[in-house]
């Protein structure tokens, strides 16, 4: 049995009309497999740039900034036991006054910078006297930027840190660590405390 159209015409087969009369869509074109994408090439790229270089980048100068600051820190009591005074020991002429802090008081302290000459190498400074000394490899601190509130200021925050007495501190020493101004105060216990050019502690080594 045949079917007509709206216009009495005969339709043998309705599937036939209906499939010709929708358009078919165009087949993908087939790929090759091994062939080189460009885009996937480059897009795998830049993640790799993106996250695994900073990283990579950020984790070499913790290390390297860590390794400096750590041998700096501890290489500061051998270095004080082989070079010589640059110039002669700046010593207090009382006993040290109760407090334990004889010259690192702020007053001792921009005494002894008056009475040195050049700027500063390494600076050490305990209760009874300071030493000037020329130290190979070191940087030069000029000693109008020297705070001689520095010491004094380390050494209470670090005593009350370890619960003891100022009394209790051996010496304490500045010299330049990653191209800065830094204070280290080391205590007779053996504590080690690191500060920044004011005396504010950054960081205690041991």
């Amino acid at each position: 049995m045949s079917d007509r159209d709206a216009f009495g015409n005969t339709i043998n087969n309705p599937g036939e009309a209906m499939t010709a009369a929708l358009p078919r869509p165009a087949a993908p074109a087939p790929r090759v497999q091994g062939s080189w994408d460009l885009w996937d090439k480059a897009a795998g790229l830049f993640m790799v740039l993106l996250f695994v270089v900073p990283l990579g980048i950020g984790g070499w100068f913790a290390y390297t900034s860590l390794h400096d600051a750590r041998s700096h820190a501890i290489d500061v009591p051998a270095l004080m036991h082989t070079v010589t005074p640059a110039t002669p020991r700046a010593t207090t002429a009382a006993p040290p006054r109760p407090a334990g802090l004889g010259l690192l008081r702020p007053a001792e302290v921009r005494r002894a910078l008056a009475q040195h000459h050049g700027g500063v190498s390494v600076l050490r400074i305990d209760p009874l006297g300071a030493d000037f000394v020329s130290a190979p490899g070191t940087g030069t601190i000029a000693k109008s930027t020297v705070d001689a509130h520095a010491p004094q200021r380390l050494i209470t925050a670090a005593a009350h840190r370890l619960h003891v007495s100022r009394k209790t501190i051996d010496y304490v020493v500045l010299l330049k660590i990653l191209g800065r101004p830094t204070w280290s105060a080391y205590f007779k216990s053996g504590a080690v405390f690191q500060a920044d050019a004011h005396g504010r502690i950054t960081r205690r080594i041991q």
